[in-house]
């Protein structure tokens, strides 16, 4: 599993409310209309960071381990779970 991490600032800007517009003129409408901008650009972002990294870890992931066989993960969470409740049930 991966998780990508990323932080955007925007500067101040003055929004203006346009009285002969209509409601799209409002305060409220050029506030939403700003942030869906800004939203869009980080959105951008984010689907190309996560299109880079589909592609690099399909390339650098084996299909099989060193061994040459699959790991039975049922088998190898059980073992985990008895051995965490061993370990705990000693202290």
């Amino acid at each position: 599993n991966t998780q990508l991490q990323t932080t955007q600032s925007f500067g101040i800007e003055t929004i203006q409310s346009k009285p002969d517009s209509g409601e799209e003129g409002t305060l409220s409408h050029c506030i939403v209309f700003k942030i869906a901008e800004w939203e869009r650009h980080v959105l951008g972002i984010l689907k190309g960071l996560h299109e880079l990294s589909a592609d690099s870890l399909k390339q650098i992931r084996r299909v099989l381990p060193i061994t040459k066989t699959k790991m039975n993960w049922e088998v190898e969470a059980q073992r985990g779970v008895t051995f965490l409740k061993q370990t705990t049930a000693k202290r």
